[in-house]
């Protein structure tokens, strides 16, 4: 490239690259240390004009581009070549660059806009979208080859059998076409395409497989199985509940000792009977507490009617630690405490229950406790107190009451109802709560006993409050203690006018 050019072929030179270049037209700009003069031109597509460059040199022509270290998109005839002398540079004197060789002539010849910008980057490729349907489909088809039998979805969380037990110990969660698995059992071994992944919450291992390692495999290439879907029952029907009950109560775990409701106020409850929904569940870790009623004409067998839920810290949006399962029929319903065998949603024996509560004598001299709260009737039942049953309200006392006497379950121990201090008054000094007087028209009804606090102890405690302070047997005393109906409404008369009597400040204490 030694030599001087003529004027003349710097004139064809920029005829010819305004015909060929893809963007603005061509300029002469100054001259090269050999004195060539440098034409310069912008491409469509330059964010800095005048980056295009060529000299001519005799009978060729070297074009380049200052801002594109791997040269530009050329038609035929140009031939590649790096070069290292200081006019090849790129921008801000960066180089080397790869500049482009022709013959003046072959430059006259190329088609219009046949010199572009190349793409730096290539067009990215639009990744594929995946259905999460699909993707469950074709990873459960994938975990059935470990094993696993899928038996029913809730919310998005396929429930399976594991192989090891008849619980439904397994787990599969599909999201944005992620598939994650689990097993309440411990640790499970999946091979290719699935991957060890993160722990859930309580420390179990998981795995989990991509939508493009699972679509397109030879398990997609078979027909979609079929899922039970759950909720096919009428929502709010009592179907509906004893589904919900069930598939909660067969991925529960045992309940830790230092659950919120086994330690309010000071009081350590068992939790030797005690569940609490496993992980992936909507209220994962509270206390699972079923509801059973009576069916109709029978003096023993008992169903599942609804459920309660004992959450392990206040909820911030509903500001409260008690929920009810959707569909619950709370009517009538109660629990007797430690009932065996253990509640799996099926029907239930009353009287198997009455059966493991008089084997021996000392059993037998108990008294059959009602208790509003589950809670307050473990403590009744921890204490050795008495045979507890859960009401799960102050209203349902009378129907539970009167379905035991109906059916002459009360005749070999006797019937206490153990109620709550309410003794609370408003301002205007009315009863806050009827639920004392409640209890004693149901105890004058069907011939029990009523267990009331009274004035020594503070408004609103029950057996578990008497359990946190005196112990178990404080609460001994409370039950043993018991009165017919009329005694206890002088008391709870007396110390209601006691009350209304005292100084404004005492009454709310």
């Amino acid at each position: 490239m030694s030599g001087f050019t003529s004027l003349e072929n710097n004139h064809r030179a920029v005829a010819a690259l305004e015909n060929a270049i893809d963007g603005d037209g061509v300029r002469m700009r100054g001259v090269t240390k050999r004195g060539n003069p440098v034409l310069q031109f912008t491409l469509n597509g330059d964010r800095v004009k005048n980056c295009g460059r060529a000299v001519v040199c005799g009978e060729h022509v070297m074009v380049w581009h200052a801002c594109l270290p791997n040269g530009l998109g050329t038609g035929e005839g140009f031939a590649r070549k790096e070069y290292t002398q200081q006019f090849v540079a790129g921008l801000g004197g960066r180089g080397p660059t790869v500049g482009h060789l022709i013959k003046l002539d072959k430059l006259e010849q190329q088609p219009e806009r046949s010199i572009v910008r190349p793409k730096l980057y290539p067009e990215r490729v639009a990744r594929p979208s995946y259905d999460d349907e699909q993707v469950r489909a074709v990873a459960m088809r994938s975990l059935e080859q470990h094993g696993w039998t899928f038996r029913k979805s809730a919310n998005g969380v396929g429930y399976a059998n594991d192989g090891a037990g008849s619980s439904l110990a397994c787990r599969l969660v599909v999201k944005d076409g992620l598939a994650q698995a689990w097993s309440h059992r411990g640790e499970i071994e999946l091979g290719p395409p699935w991957r060890k992944g993160k722990d859930v919450g309580d420390g179990l291992p998981t795995h989990y497989a991509v939508a493009r390692d699972l679509i397109g495999s030879k398990l997609d290439t078979e027909p979609l199985p079929a899922l039970p879907v759950r909720h096919t029952v009428e929502r709010g029907s009592i179907k509906e509940v004893q589904a919900e009950y069930a598939c909660l109560h067969a991925g529960a775990r045992a309940c830790p000792k230092n659950h919120r409701h086994l330690t309010k106020q000071g009081a350590q409850l068992s939790p030797d009977d005690a569940i609490v929904v496993g992980p992936g569940e909507k209220q994962s870790g509270a206390i699972l507490i079923p509801a059973l009623r009576p069916l109709p004409d029978a003096a023993s067998a008992l169903e599942v009617c609804g459920g309660y839920v004992l959450l392990p810290r206040i909820s911030e949006s509903l500001g409260t630690d008690k929920l009810m399962l959707r569909g619950s029929q709370p009517a009538g319903a109660f629990l007797p405490i430690d009932m065996l065998p253990s509640v799996d949603g099926k029907l239930h024996s009353f009287q198997g229950w009455m059966q493991q509560i008089s084997k021996t004598p000392e059993q037998r001299n108990l008294p059959i406790v009602l208790c509003e709260g589950w809670a307050t009737a473990k403590a009744v039942h921890e204490s050795g107190a008495g045979h507890a049953i859960c009401c799960f309200s102050s209203n349902n006392v009378g129907p539970v009451a009167r379905w035991l006497v109906a059916h002459e379950h009360d005749q070999t121990h006797g019937l206490v109802i153990a109620t709550d201090n309410d003794i609370g008054l408003t301002r205007d000094g009315v009863l806050a709560s009827k639920a004392v007087p409640s209890a004693i028209a149901v105890a004058r009804e069907v011939g029990a006993d009523v267990a009331f606090p009274g004035k020594s102890y503070r408004v609103g405690d029950d057996a578990r409050d008497i359990l946190a302070s005196g112990g178990p047997e404080a609460v001994r005393r409370f039950i043993e203690r018991a009165q017919k109906p009329d005694e206890v409404q002088a008391r709870f008369d007396a110390c209601i006018a006691t009350r209304r009597a005292a100084p404004a400040q005492e009454v709310q204490r």
